[in-house]
């Protein structure tokens, strides 16, 4: 399978060990080199992260492979493929800025080298609520005054949708480093925290 633009995706299992494998996907964690395969055991519970093209990447991994992942964690991405028909509901947390002018919230060109124009967010995330069945409205919550906003459906069981909002977010990893890509990251929220919590609930035993 070759992915294309940089593959961001970070593949978990309950072990958190590199042995139980027999399946293979692309990329992995930043110590493997670029293109390396891996194979993940089938019994495994396994989900899916990317940040960016990773993460436009990780809903296509949804809508074609759904039988193959438990759920997906994203941050500044959306579904970008069309149709997208998962086979069987798949839990989502997607995070995204709302000062993210690289891939913005309500769709359009991005800032970008790439010029790419991109859809809007929402419906990405409705799709794959109504694939899992959720109920309407959501739950929303907010942190840190009205910067992080959390929306939570009702789904089928065992499966979640979550879409968390950050308000002085950029297209930066939240509560990561600092680089000179698109500006300094939001400290209002950590984005690895919170996507792997979301993960340890679906592979936890």
């Amino acid at each position: 399978m070759a992915f294309a633009c940089i593959a961001l995706l970070v593949l978990a299992s309950c072990s958190g060990e590199h042995g139980a494998i027999s399946r293979t996907y692309a990329a992995g964690p930043p110590q493997w080199p670029a293109g390396t395969e891996v194979q993940l055991n089938e019994s495994t519970p396994t989900t899916l992260t990317g940040h960016s093209n990773g993460a436009i990447m990780t809903y296509r991994f949804a809508c074609e492979r759904a039988g193959e992942v438990e759920g997906i964690g994203v941050y500044a991405g959306t579904l970008f493929k069309t149709p997208c028909a998962p086979s069987r509901p798949v839990s989502l947390l997607h995070i995204h800025g709302l000062l993210d002018t690289n891939l913005p919230f309500s769709g359009g060109q991005g800032s970008g080298i790439s010029g790419v124009t991109f859809p809007p967010v929402v419906p990405g995330v409705e799709l794959i609520r109504n694939v899992n069945g959720c109920a309407e409205p959501p739950v929303t919550t907010s942190a840190n005054g009205v910067v992080t906003a959390t929306s939570v459906w009702t789904c089928a069981p065992n499966t979640s949708v979550r879409l968390m909002t950050i308000d002085d977010a950029n297209h930066e990893w939240a509560g990561g480093l600092d680089t000179p890509l698109a500006g300094a990251p939001s400290a209002k929220l950590n984005a690895t925290t919170e996507i792997a919590t979301f993960i340890n609930g679906l592979v936890a035993p």
